[in-house]
């Protein structure tokens, strides 16, 4: 009478059990399984054959117990959704809110290796220097070489004390 749900990397690699797998695994299943249903578009209302709405699916800090490898994994698993979602001709959006320096910078290595189109990712940075002062929007966005623009300088190092 019990049930397991069992995950596996890889073909090489044996079967897990989801409970030994860590936190941030099971936390993240639902949102690949939600990413992969709206990007197949099995799971978008289309209006009529010639338009469908786009789909704006937020995340937030989907890196939450995860390994920095399996937060890189999950940036190439955006991507791909993207791409199957634009090939189902579905117009998928994200946005995800994240303080993970792995998926920032996963990005940029797909772009620079053709795995991704700089025009189609922007980084929203929200700025609030103290409690006094509005909160500053900047957008940055990465060149062709996988690099950030208008990248606030010291942005994701802590200071040291």
């Amino acid at each position: 009478g019990h049930l397991s749900i069992t995950v596996k990397e890889t073909r090489e690699k044996p079967e897990l059990n989801l409970a030994d797998v860590g936190f941030g695994f099971s936390q993240i299943l639902p949102l690949v399984t939600e990413l992969w249903w709206l990007s197949s578009g099995k799971g978008v209302q289309r209006r009529t054959e010639e338009y469908t709405p786009p789909v704006i699916f937020v995340i937030e800090q989907p890196e939450l117990h995860l390994h920095p490898r399996w937060q890189a994994q999950l940036a190439d698993a955006f991507l791909v959704a993207i791409k199957m979602a634009r090939e189902a001709k579905v117009d998928l959006r994200l946005i995800v809110e994240t303080h993970s320096k792995t998926i920032i910078n996963r990005l940029g290595h797909r772009i620079v290796n053709g795995d991704a189109d700089c025009h189609d990712i922007n980084v929203v940075v929200f700025d609030k220097e103290s409690v006094e002062v509005p909160v500053k929007v900047r957008v940055a966005k990465y060149d062709e070489a996988g690099f950030l623009v208008n990248w606030p300088y010291g942005f994701m190092n802590p200071d040291i004390i």
